[in-house]
């Protein structure tokens, strides 16, 4: 089956594989880098509406602001490597992605349902991590089919 190539904006070629991996990276970059930012300016505001409790102690609020550096710096990564497409440094990061955006889900399940703590705030959280996680397997695995049959380069 012969394979659709489309034309970046730079004026090579792109798959629609390739923009697939652009586009998950790009997306997971935007709301990193939102997310990020947003736990290091407002960590009060965000605990109380994510969590329904508000975490203003100072060291929570460390913590928080931590986080949100660590969240930050991976969503300038995911949109450094989102230009190269499916490469060597896009198959690792999506593979690091899935697994990230898995256990994030899982521990926030797990805190829903074992620890009956909930707000309308973490099943937001839980779904977006839920559809990104899917799309990062899904990638992922579309990447190992390719490595199987041809190399990346």
């Amino acid at each position: 089956m012969a394979t659709k190539i489309l034309k970046s904006k730079r004026g090579s070629s792109v798959s629609p594989k390739e923009m697939n991996v652009k586009l998950l990276l790009e997306a997971m970059a935007i709301i990193n880098i939102l997310a990020g930012v947003a736990m290091i300016v407002f960590p009060v505001f965000l605990s109380g509406a994510v969590l329904g409790v508000s975490l203003n102690e100072p060291a929570a609020i460390v913590v928080l602001r931590v986080a949100g550096v660590a969240i930050l710096s991976l969503g300038i990564v995911c949109w450094m490597v989102a230009s190269e497409g499916r490469s060597k440094p896009g198959k690792s990061l999506v593979t690091g992605l899935a697994i990230y955006n898995t256990l994030i889900m899982m521990i926030i399940a797990y805190t829903i349902t074992i620890q009956n703590f909930t707000s309308p705030g973490l099943w937001v959280v839980i779904l977006l991590h839920a559809i990104f996680a899917g799309w990062c397997i899904r990638t992922a695995i579309n990447f190992s089919i390719v490595t199987r049959n041809q190399k990346l380069f």
